[in-house]
């Protein structure tokens, strides 16, 4: 008698213990979707990042080099017209 009291104590406690092990497994989970989730957004918001200040240089590359091609055809820097005293 006294062993199947403690045979169905230990089967509850070993039940219970189980359960918390799922729900740390399942809280894990979820824990871990989330991360990948915010790490694949702050990738995207990288990417557009990259692509943007590359798309800019590139412009500037652009606007530098025609600049240049102006100075080499004229053999003159070009200058704004200031009216300003």
């Amino acid at each position: 008698m006294v062993d199947a009291s403690l045979n169905r104590s230990h089967s509850v406690y070993h039940t219970i213990i189980m359960r918390k092990d799922d729900q740390s497994e399942s809280k894990r989970a979820r824990a871990l979707q989330t991360y990948n989730t915010e790490m694949e957004m702050i990738d995207q918001i990288a990417e557009g990042a990259r692509s943007q200040a590359e798309e800019n240089r590139r412009k500037e590359v652009k606007k530098v080099a025609e600049k240049a091609n102006k100075i080499r055809s004229n053999g003159k820097i070009p200058t704004k017209t200031c009216l300003c005293l």
